[in-house]
């Protein structure tokens, strides 16, 4: 089934009704500025990739160490050990 030049027609007629001729004309030339906008921005973008010498890798390549494997008992075990103790207060009276 094709969308023939009927249909268009009743769906433009809707969308007129629904939206008004008013909120559709400024979204129509918000969406131009938009893309006029956009090419601008690619065209600047082309101008300075040309004039600017590519960017060599600055930062060294970070090292892979091996990580250690700690049983989970052990490493509680340490956990548990390096707490200080918990210090008691006198009562008064």
């Amino acid at each position: 089934m094709s969308v023939g030049p009927l249909q268009i027609i009743l769906i433009i007629l809707i969308i007129l009704l629904l939206f008004g001729k008013g909120k559709i004309s400024s979204f129509m030339a918000d969406l131009g500025k938009g893309m006029k906008a956009f090419k601008e921005g690619l065209e600047e973008e082309k101008k300075e990739g040309d004039k600017k010498e590519p960017v060599k890798n600055l930062k060294a390549p970070a090292k892979k160490t091996a990580a250690k494997k700690v049983p989970a008992k052990a490493a509680l075990k340490k956990t548990v050990a390096k707490k200080a103790p918990a210090k008691k207060t006198p009562k008064k009276k």
